[in-house]
């Protein structure tokens, strides 16, 4: 429930989010389940790129 996958404790199932954190814990990237980008084999690459772009890779 901390990263927003679920709402409630009693919620059957939860969404699925991704949430990249910085060295010091603090949230850098979220992406929610209303998130655009949710294919098996292309979610991991945009994250990393936009990883990339934030660290200037």
């Amino acid at each position: 429930m901390h990263y927003g996958a679920a709402k409630t404790a009693k919620q059957l199932f939860a969404d699925r989010v991704t949430v990249v954190l910085d060295e010091n814990a603090q949230w850098i990237l979220y992406y929610g389940p209303a998130a655009t980008n949710w294919d098996p084999a292309g979610h991991p690459k945009a994250v990393l790129e936009d990883i990339k772009a934030i660290k200037g890779l």
